[in-house]
């Protein structure tokens, strides 16, 4: 009885020494052998969580002053006493498997505070190696909350082991979790994945499937953990990188793309846009990285990914913006192979996206046109006027034209000038030249005078070049006015 209540005594000279403290050791296994091993197993498990609790524990009451002392005691058990943590970890009472849990987590948390400890890599190692496979079957422990904190626990190990082995062991684990039954575990499953940021987990392809997998989930809050997830886990794969891997390149889009097509939740939609511009056209790179992103994507998807990605155009200006230098790139690199193919797939995607023309969607209808009337002199610098549709925005497009054609004159604008760019632009925009609003036009510059009509001129020369089939009749005009 007497060495039963020494035994904090006794779990202090077994934090260091084995060999030199023999007689701690003889004290604790004569305690464990007396038929009163479990509360003597239940203070051990105490006293060693005790050093990690949040709120802090006094320290006169601490057996373990610091995290080194317990990492050291823990390894010794192992050692010695290996059945004590194995019985832990399967333990019938689901509070004491959560405890061995939380040891663990914090245990394998050391890595980062003190790099010469590693109770991982020592515990994968023989004989103790049953408890390293004792903790990975703890991943599929029946309570949520130890499945919990056991994703914790990879998430560290994940960021601070570098063995193959462990990592595979891990890797595996997760991918399971993220098909858990429980929605709390999916969810939690895709964080771990986020916050990785170790490429040779990221880009396992079975962890990959099953990841980006989550995008389509049941649940809306594993679709918006496994969305924010996608974005940064791709981001990190071109920003730390420098490299794109094809098979999670391809799973990623086709994933999202999917989603995009399935769902109503106007949300999930602009996060998914928001995926492609953010991360697929890099923003922060130049414009060859960009279109070299957008052209593997094309280039990997399959009909259904060219028809997501249709729709992603359709609804994102930016995504235009880089069609439309694509556009340029492809028509004037044609004798490069993999431009040509590309080039396929950029008409035929745009294809698709003109096949679901929204009638009020005038923006697209002008790219439209102004693709099928391409003009190699200088008319793919005019398709940013597309980007936007509002009379401001159409001002400024008008000046950017202005200044792009040389067209640049001394008056000062005044508001009869605003609105003769307006005209113009809204006709423009909505896409009705023909031969009427033709007429139209070389009617105004009858019958304004002065620098509007020199002005509006310089226009009419514009429009002849973006829809030079509509100016047939004017040839001659149009010949004048250069």
């Amino acid at each position: 009885m007497n060495d039963f209540y020494s035994l904090d005594s006794i779990l202090e000279e077994m934090i260091f020494a084995r060999k030199d403290k023999p007689m701690a050791y003889k004290r604790y296994s004569k305690l464990l052998i007396s038929g009163r091993h479990e509360p003597v197993v239940d203070f051990t498990m105490k006293s060693m969580i005790m050093c990690f609790l949040p709120n802090g524990v006094p320290e006169e009451e601490l057996i373990f002053r610091d995290p080194s002392a317990v990492s050291s005691f823990f390894l010794n058990l192992c050692r010695d006493y290996p059945w004590i943590v194995g019985r832990e970890l399967t333990h019938a009472d689901a509070t004491r498997r959560y405890r061995m849990a939380l040891i663990m987590r914090s245990l394998f948390s050391l890595k980062k505070s003190l790099p010469t400890i590693n109770v991982c890599k020592e515990l994968f190692a023989e004989p103790v190696a049953p408890i390293w496979r004792s903790f990975l079957a703890l991943m599929s422990d029946p309570e949520p909350d130890v499945r919990i904190v056991c994703l914790q626990t990879v998430e560290v190990l994940l960021k601070t082991q570098i063995d193959e082995q462990i990592v595979s062991d891990l890797i595996a684990s997760l991918s399971k979790r993220l098909r858990d039954v429980e929605r709390l575990i999916r969810c939690e499953s895709t964080l771990v994945v986020d916050h990785c940021h170790r490429l040779e987990a990221i880009v396992d392809r079975n962890l990959m499937r099953h990841f980006v997998a989550r995008i389509g989930d049941q649940s809306l809050d594993v679709r918006k953990r496994a969305l924010v997830g996608v974005s940064n886990v791709f981001h990190t794969i071109h920003r730390k990188y420098h490299k794109t891997e094809q098979y999670f390149f391809y799973k990623l889009s086709t994933a999202c793309l999917l989603r995009y097509t399935i769902t109503d939740i106007e949300e999930e939609k602009a996060f998914i846009e928001m995926i492609f511009v953010i991360n697929l056209l890099d923003t922060k790179s130049g414009s060859a990285v960009k279109m070299a992103n957008l052209l593997e994507l094309i280039c990997l998807c399959d009909d259904c990914g060219v028809q997501s990605i249709s729709q992603v155009f359709r609804n994102q200006f930016k995504l235009r913006t880089l069609f439309a230098k694509l556009i340029y790139c492809t028509e004037r690199h044609h004798f490069n192979t993999s431009i040509v193919k590309a080039n396929h797939k950029v008409y035929k995607s745009l294809e698709k996206a003109f096949d679901y023309i929204d009638g009020s969607d005038d923006v697209l209808k002008n790219f439209h046109l102004l693709l099928k009337d391409y003009d190699k002199q200088g008319l793919d610098e005019l398709k940013c006027v597309f980007e936007t549709k509002t009379a401001l925005d159409c001002r400024q497009s008008v000046a950017a034209i202005e200044k792009l054609f040389e067209c640049q004159h001394n008056s000062v604008p005044n508001e009869p000038l605003i609105a003769l760019k307006d005209e113009i632009m809204c006709r423009l925009g909505v896409g009705l030249m023909d031969t009427n609003a033709i007429s139209e036009l070389f009617g105004l510059m009858d019958a304004w005078s002065g620098q509007y009509s020199q002005r509006l001129a310089s226009f009419v020369v514009i429009l002849s070049k973006c829809y030079s089939h509509y100016f047939a009749d004017h040839s001659v005009i149009c010949d004048e006015l250069l």
